[in-house]
């Protein structure tokens, strides 16, 4: 995984990729929860959004390329983080995700 938000001070809107996966393809993993053998039948959906970098005026000038976004707020919860960094994990273990 490789933060690709950039500056002194960061907030809860992490920008990050993982080699071998795009952007669009993370983003419905996360979702559908393919990191878990039974999907969503036993875990919430995990939120993210793809961006580009034409779709922010600030990041459209230092970004090359796509990335996935998650929104961290001060209402989620450690075991939520933890949730959303195992699942990153996994997927970072098992490159070129299929964008079904």
């Amino acid at each position: 995984m490789t933060i690709e938000d950039r500056g002194a001070a960061l907030c809860g809107i992490v920008g990050f990729s993982v080699a071998g996966n795009t952007p669009h393809a993370l983003r419905l993993a996360l979702r559908e929860r393919r990191d878990r053998p039974d999907g969503p039948a036993t875990a919430r959906p995990i939120s993210a959004s793809e961006t580009t970098p034409t779709s922010t005026t600030l990041d459209a000038m230092r970004a090359t390329h796509a990335w996935t976004r998650a929104s961290v707020h001060c209402y989620n919860s450690d075991a939520e983080l933890t949730e959303f960094l195992t699942a990153i994990a996994a997927f970072a273990e098992r490159p070129t995700l299929s964008a079904r």
